[in-house]
């Protein structure tokens, strides 16, 4: 599967971000300068006094001062969250498209574990309190777990689906998982009063283009 190559950004990433840093200027040049008629909800003035200066005359400050000191406020505020917006949706939109681009090569594994008699407890308990953190570790995502309902494979059987970045990373990311010593000594601990695999089925997937995941 190809990985895709062409990424736009117009408007949006960081494009996106200097657009909306380039119109801070203008927000506080229609703030600070004096309209016909003046604007709904702005005081008439030409330009904002200093905060030092309002502070100097605290007590003293006339209703056009105390307006200008509370629009500054809302100005400043009003800056602040357009600029927040414009990095987070840049950001945002940068993060989607990673994810797009990286999903062009992932593939999901389906794996089926059988287990003797009475041993499938055991084997649940080791991926729910280990395996599935180490798995994470080695760049293996866990999608999800399931036992058969009916028997007799509900009573020996796992089930269970993890994703790779592409094929040549599954297989990277298996021998890191099978040297790691952490998961070394939980296979051995976990089978000190015997095995609990006896059989593993492995089949490497590909999702269609209509799948709601990919």
């Amino acid at each position: 599967m190809a990985r895709k190559q062409d990424r736009s950004v117009s408007g949006t990433g960081v494009d996106g971000r200097l657009y909306f840093a380039s119109i801070i200027p203008e927000i506080l040049s229609t703030a600070t300068h004096r309209r016909p008629g003046g604007v709904r909800g702005m005081p008439k003035f030409d330009t904002i006094h200093s905060v030092g200066s309002m502070h100097s005359r605290q007590g003293h400050e006339t209703p056009e001062e105390l307006d200008m000191a509370t629009s500054k406020r809302s100005l400043f505020a009003g800056v602040a969250i357009v600029f927040g917006a414009g990095f987070l949706i840049g950001s945002t939109v940068d993060g989607i498209q990673d994810a797009e681009a990286q999903s062009a090569d992932r593939v999901f594994e389906l794996r089926t574990y059988t287990t003797p008699d009475g041993k499938l407890p055991n084997l649940q308990a080791r991926f729910r309190d280990h395996t599935m953190e180490i798995f994470e570790n080695h760049g293996i995502t866990n999608i999800g777990y399931w036992t058969p309902q009916d028997e007799p494979n509900s009573a020996n059987t796992l089930t269970y689906l993890i994703a790779h970045s592409s094929r040549e990373a599954a297989a990277a990311n298996w021998e890191a998982f099978l040297g790691d010593p952490e998961w070394q000594e939980v296979s051995r601990a976990s089978q000190v009063d015997g095995r609990i695999l006896t059989g593993v089925v492995s089949i490497f997937l590909d999702p269609l283009d209509f799948s709601p995941i990919k």
